[in-house]
């Protein structure tokens, strides 16, 4: 099942006449949650896995600075704010974001 969300773009003239164009569906695949600071342990890639998700640590190649998110799709049919909810009431288990 595939959910889109449909863009229109409204626009004015200068006689004040709105013109309202359709655009293209768009599909959103990836539903991102829990972003933080600094690198997280392995664990929390244990916690996403069981999950439904993923983790990510990243590192910008410019600054350094360090930091990460959740991940989880949303073209399969699953319900990503019930992963979320699963993934963020794991982490807060364990005592939070701890690098």
């Amino acid at each position: 099942m595939k959910t889109g969300v449909c863009v229109c773009l409204s626009t004015q003239d200068l006689r004040g006449k709105s013109n309202v164009e359709e655009k293209e569906k768009m599909y959103i695949s990836q539903h991102f949650f829990g972003q933080h600071g600094g690198h997280l342990r392995d664990e929390a890639n244990d916690i996403a896995k069981e999950s439904g998700a993923w983790h990510v640590n990243y590192t910008d190649p410019c600054t350094g600075s360090k930091r990460g998110w959740f991940a989880t799709s949303t073209v399969d049919g699953t319900y990503s704010g019930e992963v979320e909810q699963n993934v963020m009431r794991k982490v807060k288990a364990i005592g939070g974001f701890k690098p």
